[in-house]
């Protein structure tokens, strides 16, 4: 029997509001409803709509307008084609981010092995079992979701402040770019291994083996960027 998925709160307010333009039949151009009538419509907070709202627009589905708020994209293209084209463009800052992450993951995966409660290992293991839940979907927002969940995961159990802010910062600059990348089947089950490994390195308890695995998944991600 397969085991029930807990979507986040806000996946679920992303499949709302995307079924509120279907259900509504809002065209290109149109206007979506504000942040407060969101809030109202689906009682969650502001902070829950604006996250939801950021990631639907990285899916390319909305637009905003400074001053006049979120808009149906005018011309909303094949998602694949659209991260293909993402890419090309952005690649330098892309690359860049990976830099950065190739820097500071690693470490923070060996710190976290060693620190590592039971209680959190099962957190970062119930993560990547959602993860590989949602490949099935093929939704690349809850993949995308799952997969910044299951880093943070990690950065957390490092217990160290730092490692957690810097992980904050990068998951807000980096989430447009999980999305467009997980409009890639190839990202979609390359990923699935690689965060296996890393979670046995934690089982087993082997903080090099985690910072090596966690190496690998982030050089193979550039790579495929590159």
């Amino acid at each position: 029997m397969k085991s029930i998925e807990r979507v986040p709160v806000v996946i679920q307010v992303v499949d709302n509001i995307q079924e509120l333009i279907k259900e509504q039949d809002l065209k290109p151009g149109d206007k979506i409803p504000t942040e407060k009538e969101l809030i109202d419509m689906f009682s969650v907070g502001r902070s829950t709509v604006r996250e939801a709202l950021r990631m639907i627009q990285a899916k390319g589905i909305i637009d905003f307008k400074q001053g006049k708020g979120a808009f149906v994209a005018e011309k909303i293209e094949d998602p694949q084609v659209l991260a293909k084209n993402w890419f090309k463009e952005l690649e330098t800052k892309v690359a860049d981010f990976i830099e950065i992450r190739l820097a500071i993951e690693p470490i923070s995966t060996r710190l976290a092995i060693q620190r590592a409660s039971a209680e959190e290992i099962a957190k970062i293991a119930e993560t990547h079992n959602l993860f590989i839940q949602s490949v099935e979907s093929n939704d690349s927002l809850k993949l995308a979701s799952y997969d910044e969940a299951f880093h943070m995961d990690i950065a957390r159990a490092t217990h160290n402040e730092l490692f957690i802010n810097i992980q904050i910062a990068i998951q807000e600059c980096f989430f447009e770019t999980r999305v467009k990348s997980f409009t890639i089947r190839k990202r979609v089950t390359g990923a699935i291994i690689p965060h296996q490994k890393i979670l046995d390195a934690f089982y087993t308890k082997d903080a090099e083996a985690g910072y090596k695995a966690m190496l690998e998944h982030l050089t193979n991600a550039y790579n495929d960027i590159v």
